[in-house]
């Protein structure tokens, strides 16, 4: 009785079962989803599109700025043909630039044969790690080799060795500059005087009709003169020779009318000077000479007149070093020009002319500039 009642409940339910709607499935919003469809300029890439607008109204710049390169239609369809394509249309891989080489596949680590993979999480012994892990491990992790002390001599001196007596011997002295190293070969001098012949003239004082007046007149003797002279090196072993020629221009001062001009009395000299000098960079270096000289005059006063004579004499004074006050200025001076010395001079003169006017008469001393290369 039960079991009929049941079905009957059962029979008059299934078709209101039966006639239900069947449930309405939620809407799925895809706004997020990426697009798979190919863009025009993917197409573009692959081929399957001109690279150039289809309407022709399309915005040139804006095309110019997100257009891809295009190499060649040539390359395009080799790379596309060799690169497969996906189910969506998109290549597995981009072609590579043209020079560049794949990178090489890392070779499949197996286990050895016969011995069991460790399982995971379970420490390799250090003695059973792989060779190849050793091998890349990276350069800058091995502590560097620690450098070698090397000690460089000095450079020695130079040195000139007696092959006779089996020692050595210093070749030059290091303390000692360039210049004071050679022996000079000439000389140069330029030297004045404001007293040529050690006094001064004395002559009357005449009016504008040539009488006396009573008065007289002193004249200094100015003199300027020029000196070149040879030093030959084979005599420098006992002081320095100099042998050379001489000119002087003796003015009188104040002019009068004593003489006609600056040239009424000159000369024409020669000198032979020794010098004591023993030491190199000698700061005072005596000396002692002879000097003989032509002199041509020329005074208004008649009883001297015109003409030539000779005067001749000791000379002596002393020369001062000047390379030792400047040695920069000195070792310039010898690089740019080879002058080896130079000093200031000054020297006493004792001159007997044939004429009693032009004799020295006290002493007569001149100072001046001397140059040795």
């Amino acid at each position: 009785m039960i079991g009929l009642l049941l079905g009957l409940v059962n029979l008059a339910l299934a078709p209101a079962v039966a006639a239900s709607p069947p449930p309405k499935l939620p809407t799925v919003d895809t706004s997020g989803v990426l697009e798979l469809d190919q863009s025009p300029e993917e197409q573009m890439v692959g081929g399957d599109l001109p690279p150039t607008p289809e309407s022709g109204t399309e915005n040139a710049q804006d095309l110019l700025r997100s257009a891809p390169v295009i190499h060649s239609k040539k390359a395009e369809k080799s790379a596309s043909a060799k690169t497969p394509k996906t189910s969506d249309g998109m290549p597995d891989s981009l072609p590579l630039v043209p020079g560049t080489k794949p990178d090489p596949l890392p070779p499949a680590e197996e286990p050895p044969v016969g011995e069991p993979e460790p399982a995971m999480g379970e420490a390799v012994p250090a003695e059973e790690a792989p060779a190849e892990q050793t091998a890349e491990a990276p350069a800058e992790e091995a502590p560097p080799a620690p450098l070698e002390d090397v000690t460089v001599p000095a450079e020695p001196e130079a040195v000139a060795s007696d092959s006779e007596g089996g020692t050595s011997t210093k070749k030059w002295d290091r303390s000692v500059p360039l210049y004071e190293r050679e022996p000079p070969h000439f000389g140069w001098d330029i030297h004045g005087s404001m007293q040529a012949w050690g006094k001064s003239i004395k002559s009357p004082e005449l009016d504008t009709n040539g009488n006396a007046t009573g008065n007289i007149n002193e004249t200094d003797v100015v003199n300027f003169g020029l000196g070149f002279e040879w030093e030959p090196e084979f005599l420098q072993s006992i002081g320095v020779v100099s042998l050379g020629p001489s000119f002087n221009l003796y003015t009188m001062q104040p002019g009068g009318d004593l003489t006609d001009n600056a040239f009424s009395v000159y000369s024409l000299g020669f000198s032979a000077k020794y010098q004591l000098n023993f030491m190199r960079g000698q700061w005072v270096v005596p000396f002692v000479g002879f000097e003989s000289q032509l002199i041509h005059y020329s005074f208004n006063d008649a009883d001297v007149g015109s003409g030539w004579t000779t005067a001749v004499g000791p000379t002596f004074g002393a020369l001062i070093a000047l390379n030792w006050m400047e040695p920069s200025s000195a070792h310039n001076l010898f690089t740019e020009t080879g002058i080896k010395r130079s000093y200031l001079v000054g020297e006493i003169k004792q001159l007997t002319a044939g004429e009693d006017l032009l004799s020295t008469d006290g002493i007569a001393i001149y100072f001046g500039l001397r140059l040795e290369n």
